[in-house]
């Protein structure tokens, strides 16, 4: 929680996946701590193989995360006009960070340059887990926001929840 350095979590990979091309998970917030982990992460000796995917999250609200019958719900007109353009807004939020990520990405060096830039709807920690879970991936590398112990407490931390739940290395780094 406190720690003013990088910290790196190293989980042994799956027999299965040894000798095989890394796979790195890169979490852009657009946050001065995911440029530094992004510093430190590129400081590495990757094989030129090494595949990465850039993953910026958009905190939406969209129809798959509610109950069916909330969905099915008839709306009023008011009510179906407020839906339309807040579903607007979102898909406005996903396209901007897109763009932003690519640009971003564009810029770096080595395999990071070459990344798959991908951006997706829902809560950060469940959109990277899925994401290790589907694309095996190796690596986590994300930064630190230096959330205090309330907020974390309230809100909770995406950190916290990819240390314990991932079954790949995560690298963690606090921005200056």
């Amino acid at each position: 929680q406190n720690s003013k350095l990088p910290v790196l979590v190293v989980r042994r990979r799956p027999d299965d996946r040894v000798g095989r091309p890394w796979r790195i998970l890169y979490g852009y917030d657009g946050s001065e701590s995911s440029t530094a982990a992004l510093r430190v992460v590129e400081q590495f000796a990757w094989p030129a193989e090494t595949s990465v995917t850039a993953l910026a999250v958009v905190e939406g609200f969209s129809n798959h995360q509610l109950p069916d019958w909330i969905v099915k719900k008839a709306r009023d007109a008011d009510t179906e006009a407020m839906a339309i353009v807040w579903e607007r807004s979102v898909e406005e939020d996903k396209r901007q960070a897109k763009d932003e990520l690519a640009a971003f990405m564009a810029k770096q060096s080595g395999p990071f340059a070459k990344a798959e830039s991908l951006v997706c709807e829902g809560h950060a920690a469940e959109q990277i887990l899925r994401l290790v879970d589907e694309r095996q991936i190796d690596w986590v590398v994300l930064g630190a926001r230096g959330r205090s112990m309330l907020e974390r407490m309230f809100l909770g931390s995406t950190t916290d929840r990819i240390l314990n739940q991932a079954h790949c290395s995560v690298l963690i780094v606090r921005g200056k």
